[in-house]
């Protein structure tokens, strides 16, 4: 049982790790783009990873790195926001999720520092997934209204939003219930629920690792983002 546990924590930290070297090499061979810009996100993700990796060597790192991995939430829901809704061509509609991002942003926050930073808190993380699937279902709307939808497969964004659809329409529904199950007092599902998160973040840098590699295809690439 435990090998199996760290055959996930291997795949998940594996997976953001050629995610992060393959986003490097993207953004030196190909300058400014949407996908160049999207490389901050998998080097925080390795930095926070390596932070994890460390936690589990010494007893002494563990509160640094929930701590360094809670602050982080903030960075993940602010730039898969602005990300993803610069996919967006309704202006009305990002002016509207723009404003509901911003109370939610409070909301998480608060949350957060309300409470010790150095535990794991499960209801900002909650909060942030919920709401990144309300913006890629949204992502999915507009596809469908423009010709992009007959070639998805060729657009790198879509695999991004993809990869975070999936993750996050995987994990919540674990979190919301976790506390639930918990109660039983049976370590296997503390177990159940890490190995699925692991196996959930891993196949989310496949994904970005696919719109990597699809918008290395696509080069001159009109992606473009704005801030």
């Amino acid at each position: 049982m435990k090998n199996l546990h760290y055959f996930f924590f291997i795949f998940q930290d594996t997976c953001m790790f050629l995610s992060f070297l393959i986003a490097v090499r993207f953004s030196i061979k190909n300058g400014l783009s949407a996908m160049s810009f999207f490389l901050l996100y998998p080097t925080i993700g390795f930095f926070v990873a390596f932070l994890n990796v460390l936690s589990n060597m010494s007893h002494q790192v563990k509160p640094i790195a929930t701590s360094v991995n809670n602050v982080s939430l903030i960075f993940h829901y602010l730039f898969l926001t602005i990300f993803i809704l610069n996919q967006y061509e309704n202006k009305k509609i990002i002016r509207l999720l723009t404003v509901l991002s911003v109370f939610i942003l409070i909301a998480i926050v608060m949350i957060l520092f309300k409470n010790d930073i150095s535990k794991q808190n499960h209801r900002p993380f909650i909060i942030c997934g919920l709401w990144l699937i309300v913006i890629c279902v949204g992502y999915y709307l507009g596809l469908l209204s423009t010709r992009n939808v007959l070639h998805i497969s060729s657009l790198p964004i879509f695999w991004i939003v993809t990869g975070v659809f999936f993750c996050m329409s995987m994990l919540i529904p674990l979190l919301l219930f976790r506390d639930l199950f918990l109660r039983t007092g049976s370590l296997s599902w503390n177990l159940y629920f890490a190995r699925t998160g692991m196996l959930c973040y891993g196949i989310m840098h496949i994904m970005f690792i696919k719109a990597y590699l699809t918008a290395s295809k696509n080069i001159p690439d009109s992606l473009e983002i704005s801030i």
